[in-house]
């Protein structure tokens, strides 16, 4: 009896033990073997397959890592582990591909593998190309196609990061003379051969520390860490001598440059955003002193001798026009050069340089009342930028004597042809004592529209402000000329703003249902009411009108009384109605 027991437990303990082999084949990770549930003699085999057990769980955990991509996880791992090997090494062959790869993607220069075998070699390659590739692009980004030397891109990164750096550099900036006439007159490839020329003199001109920019058509930049402005300018000075030599052997056109330097000693903020335009100022004044020497010796650039000859500033058609007008006065500029004429007596009235004068506009604007000074700046960069084709203002000018007169301005640009320039012609208008009265309108200008705010604000009364604008009014001036923008002013401001009758204006559109409903109410409205004047305007012809009027729907009705908008009515009404609201709005 006692030895059927002991050969049932011996089974038992088998089947235990068979069990815990099929977990730990197929679930490892839940196997569980209680080695005093088996026979004493058997336990030693149980041992062994917990130690199996445990190197398939380990195995399992970083195949698991592998597959999902974590080549960096450490796995603990028994040191006896018979699995383990081939998934480690394989895990350090992974992890060095990964850190290859994140080395690749800063940049870093020198990265490769060998430890991968048969990979080794097409990931190697594949980083060559991807290197060099690199490097074409980045070269390709921050240099200029045509000449080779940095563009303005890698410029503006070397400077920033001088600014970082707190590193005091001096700057140059060049521009090339009479490249657009070179361009116009003898081809764009000629001009490519005037740039080079230019960027190569650069070049060499340079130091090791001192790099070349082409950031602009024809702009150049000089960056040195260790010369000062003075001596940056004397060699520039010296180069430019020997360049205009050098190229009137070389081709039939003008060579020359133009250039400013500028030093930073401490590369703070405002140093780092005014760098640039510092040697662009002392640029352009080195400009103008070489044109006013040029003009006094008599010497004129071919883009200057171009407006002399077809335009006659010289001619004694402006001087008899000059004569005729004794309050109002005559100005032509060629937009190429900014060489203008002035008529004589405005010369004498505001004691000004001379007849000639370059960048006039400049000088100018030193007369005008500094409160004026902002709108002429902006209208007349609009003009030269070639915004805009038409100039009309009025400003406060100071004369010979030290007072302020009114001026009213009025100009134009007529365009060139092949090789004829932009010339911006115009008069100046002395009103004399300001004046606060517009000649066109007969309603008060600018100056009297804030005497007026000014008088209020003193009383500390109240004021509504009502703007109205004429929308694509500059398609008038444009299309039919300032007479005919004048007569619309004119016409504009005696039929709404200084009508002495209410005007009834109604917003309508050819497809509205309401809108045709409500024309023929308007129409009897208009006949029967002498005292009122009826207008209509068409949204789909005047969308900007009625979007400044803030037309959401139609019909709308605007009622407007001595220029001011007293009601207004949206959607159909009955001529009763209509008259009672007018009455009210009126009264």
């Amino acid at each position: 009896m006692q030895e059927n027991e002991k050969i049932q437990e011996i089974i038992k303990s088998e089947e235990v033990l068979f069990a815990y082999l099929k977990d730990t084949i197929y679930h490892p990770e839940q196997a569980k073997l209680e080695l005093d549930s088996v026979e004493e003699h058997l336990q030693r085999l149980g041992r062994e397959l917990q130690f199996l057990n445990a190197c398939l769980r380990e195995a399992k955990l970083l195949a698991e890592n592998l597959e999902h991509g974590k080549f960096t996880e450490i796995v603990p791992a028994r040191v006896d582990n018979p699995f383990i090997g081939p998934y480690k090494n394989l895990q350090a062959n992974l992890q060095q591909l990964v850190l290859t790869a994140q080395s690749a993607a800063k940049g870093e220069k020198e990265c490769s593998i060998d430890c991968m075998g048969e990979w080794s070699q097409p990931f190697n390659e594949l980083f060559r190309q991807l290197q060099e590739q690199s490097i074409r692009l980045e070269k390709s980004a921050h240099t200029d196609a045509l000449t080779g030397v940095g563009n303005r891109l890698y410029f503006d990164f070397q400077v920033k990061k001088l600014w970082l750096q707190k590193t005091p550099c001096t700057v140059a900036f060049i521009d090339m003379d009479e490249l657009k006439y070179c361009n116009d007159n003898f081809g764009h490839t000629e001009g490519d051969f005037y740039i080079i020329c230019v960027s190569n003199l650069l070049q060499e001109l340079c130091s090791e520390q001192e790099q070349v920019f082409r950031i602009g058509g024809d702009e150049f930049v000089i960056l040195s860490l260790t010369a000062s402005a003075e001596e940056l300018r004397k060699r520039l000075e010296e180069a430019h001598e020997r360049f205009k030599a050098k190229m009137e052997k070389l081709v039939d056109y003008p060579c020359d440059f133009s250039f400013g330097c500028t030093q930073a000693a401490s590369m703070d903020e405002q140093a780092y955003n005014n760098l640039l335009l510092t040697a662009d100022q002392k640029m352009y004044e080195y400009k103008l002193n070489k044109k006013r020497n040029a003009w006094g010796q008599g010497k004129n650039t071919p883009s200057e001798n171009v407006l002399d000859k077809n335009y006659g500033l010289e001619s004694r058609i402006f001087e008899a026009l000059s004569r005729t007008m004794s309050n109002r006065y005559i100005y032509v500029c060629n937009m190429r050069t900014n060489m203008s004429r002035w008529s004589a007596n405005a010369v004498k009235e505001f004691d000004l340089p001379g007849e000639y004068m370059l960048d006039a506009g400049s000088i100018w604007m030193e007369h005008l009342h500094p409160d004026d000074r902002e709108g002429y700046i902006s209208d007349i960069g609009a003009i030269m930028s070639g915004k805009k084709a038409y100039h009309r203002m009025q400003y406060r000018a100071c004369n010979a004597k030290g007072y302020y007169v009114m001026c009213s301005c009025d100009g134009y640009v007529l365009k060139g042809k092949g090789e004829e320039p932009d010339i911006f012609v115009g008069t100046i208008t002395n009103h004399g004592a300001i004046d606060t009265i517009d000649p066109i309108t007969n309603l008060g200008n600018t100056f009297k529209f804030f005497e007026y705010i000014t008088e209020k604000q003193k009383k500390h009364e109240p004021v509504d402000i009502f703007v109205v604008g004429i929308s694509e009014f500059h398609v008038i001036n444009d299309s039919y000329g300032y007479e005919a923008g004048n007569l619309v002013l004119h016409n504009f401001a005696q039929q709404v703003l200084q009508a002495k009758q209410p005007v009834l204006v109604d917003f309508w559109a050819t497809w509205c249902g309401p809108c045709r409903m409500l024309a023929p109410v308007l129409e009897q409205i208009a006949q029967e009411r002498q005292d009122i004047r009826v207008c209509k305007i068409n949204v789909d012809e005047e969308p900007f009108l009625a979007q400044q009027f803030q037309i959401d729907s139609i019909p709308t009705l605007l009622i407007f009384q001595n220029g001011k908008q007293m009601a207004r009515m949206t959607g159909y009404c009955d001529r009763q109605t209509l008259l009672q609201r007018l009455d009210e709005a009126l009264a």
